[in-house]
């Protein structure tokens, strides 16, 4: 259970606290790096570490978005978000409106003559996207819907930052039609656990990675959780996230209900 858990402030979203390098140095997750991506295999951790970091923002004066196809990894969020979508047509609705937030954002920045929201006059608040499973919205969909939750992703991917609007997106088995080249351009940040293949581990850090030992299917299975990152600036790292309960993370939840309040014309009850 953890105790004692380390105080953040509004929007200082350049440094979630998540666990630990593997010198022993505090792990912390820079969200607006403009995005971050967790990949991992079944078993590898890949949950922990997102937990981890929705347990600390939850703490902070942030919208959450919460797209859970698979209906459970999120739901003990739940009650502290915005919005809390499964299914793809719910999932586009939800994102349309904050395709629609986004659009109200950049509107007002070019009144005011600013190019950041973090300039305006009333700085908004900021807006986390979190995707459990990427594979289930692809272009290569047969879902219509699917195809389009792709396309929104994408589009935040590449715009949503300038207007505070930020991606936590996770997938389990990479694939080059679920993690493109596009999308991963716009992943300034990225966590891999433990992959299948060397093939995997190429879709999440770039053709000829593990080539150069930026190899995640490497990864030993004990100690549990390890995963490789690698930032912005491209330096590479092992690290570990910390392990919250159900009843740690209900805790926060209760304790944090007040926080990211905004509107956005849909209900947090979808699903």
């Amino acid at each position: 259970m953890i105790t004692n858990v380390r105080a953040i402030t509004s929007y200082d979203l350049s440094g979630i606290p998540t666990g630990m390098t593997e010198r022993h140095e505090d792990w912390r997750v820079p969200i607006n790096a403009p995005h971050v991506l967790i990949a991992g295999a079944s078993g590898s951790g890949k949950s922990t570490t997102g937990r981890s970091i929705l347990a600390r923002i939850c703490q902070l004066d942030v919208v959450l978005i919460l797209l859970d196809p698979k209906r459970v990894e999120y739901a003990l969020f739940r009650r502290r978000a915005a919005e809390f979508a499964v299914e793809p047509s719910e999932v586009v609705e939800c994102l349309l409106r904050v395709d629609a937030e986004m659009n109200k954002r950049y509107a007002e920045m070019e009144r005011a003559s600013v190019t950041s929201w973090q300039h305006l006059e009333k700085v908004p608040l900021p807006i986390l996207i979190a995707v459990e499973e990427l594979a289930e919205f692809t272009p290569m969909a047969r879902d219509t819907d699917a195809k389009a939750v792709s396309l929104l992703l994408n589009r935040f991917a590449r715009l949503g930052r300038g207007a505070g609007i930020f991606m936590l997106a996770s997938v389990q088995y990479p694939e080059a039609q679920t993690v493109s080249s596009q999308l991963r351009a716009n992943m300034g940040y990225i966590i891999c656990h433990r992959v299948r293949t060397k093939i995997e581990s190429d879709v999440v850090f770039g053709p000829g990675a593990a080539s150069l030992g930026i190899d995640a299917a490497a990864l030993p299975a004990s100690p549990a959780g390890l995963a490789l990152i690698r930032d912005a600036h491209g330096f590479v790292r092992r690290v570990r996230a910390d392990y919250f309960s159900e009843e740690d993370i209900g805790d926060i939840v209760d304790r944090c209900l007040h926080l990211g309040k905004l509107d956005l014309g849909g209900s947090s009850e979808s699903g």
